[in-house]
């Protein structure tokens, strides 16, 4: 039996705005450059340093510290309290590092920290975490009811595979309490294994409490590896396409959950060959 590959492609087209701010304007206002995070008793972050601590006390009694290279990005919007002025400070290690005082994940640990600031650059909110680098990719109040969501982007991959997906957060930040996750790339074709592969292009659109997934699958059968190399030193691989089908997946919104619309024309996530991770 051949091995089955996917590869997933999704656009994503949404009507949402996100408001990233001036980084340093805001890091400028923040009045504790050394400040608990919330959640723990004992883990400190130092901006002026780019550092974690872990010790006692702010004043660093015996501290193990880690320094790290940080991104800061800044969001504004409307996060935890109704029509209020608020700042997702999203805090992203690069790729090669992680936290090395929090529990550890597929090896890792969380790389992508966040804390909710008012307006008055007061941090009020524990500490939220991402397993995986995230991207803010959108901040919009879905249900109009004076608090944004928020959407993220995330992936991984390994060994020939990689995948990407967005996930819609409302108040909680942290991995596992997402209230929509879907998967927006998925790729296996540097495998090289031989079997039927699937390409899917999806463009999402959020409008009044909905949204809207429409989705192009093309199937391809992939006959192996050829013996010559690519300009990257890879073995060029034969993919031959078959035909195209189309999709549509409707999510709506309402009180505080996403329900999906069953339809004979949804895409079929239950299918083996879309479980290759």
């Amino acid at each position: 039996m051949l091995f089955n590959k996917i590869l997933i492609f999704l656009i994503l087209s949404i009507q949402c705005y996100t408001q990233e701010i001036d980084t340093l304007r805001f890091y400028n206002n923040i009045k504790e450059r050394v400040f608990l995070a919330r959640g723990t008793n004992d883990i400190y972050f130092d901006l002026n340093k780019k550092s974690i601590t872990k010790s006692s006390n702010k004043y660093y009694s015996n501290p193990e510290e880690e320094f790290l290279n940080f991104v800061y990005k800044i969001f504004k919007g409307r996060f935890l309290h109704k029509y209020n002025t608020e700042y997702l400070f999203v805090i992203t290690l690069d790729s090669n590092s992680y936290l090395p005082f929090f529990g550890h994940a597929d090896g890792y640990g969380p790389s992508t920290l966040i804390y909710v600031f008012d307006s008055n650059y007061n941090q009020i909110s524990k500490l939220y975490s991402q397993e995986k680098i995230t991207e803010i990719i959108g901040v919009v109040d879905i249900d109009k009811n004076g608090i944004d969501e928020v959407i993220m982007k995330s992936g991984d991959g390994g060994q020939g595979c990689h995948r990407e997906w967005i996930t819609v957060y409302h108040k909680d930040f942290d991995i596992n309490n997402e209230l929509l996750n879907v998967i927006t790339f998925q790729s296996c074709l540097e495998s090289g294994n031989p079997g039927e592969s699937l390409v899917v292009n999806a463009e999402y659109e959020i409008v009044e409490k909905t949204i809207s997934i429409k989705t192009q699958i093309d199937y391809y059968i992939c006959m192996g590896q050829y013996d010559e190399y690519d300009e990257y030193g890879m073995l060029k691989i034969d993919n031959r396409f078959v035909k195209t089908e189309f999709k549509k997946d409707i999510y709506i919104y309402q009180n505080g959950n996403f329900e999906h619309l069953k339809d004979i024309d949804n895409v079929n996530w239950d299918d083996e060959r879309l479980n290759v991770f």
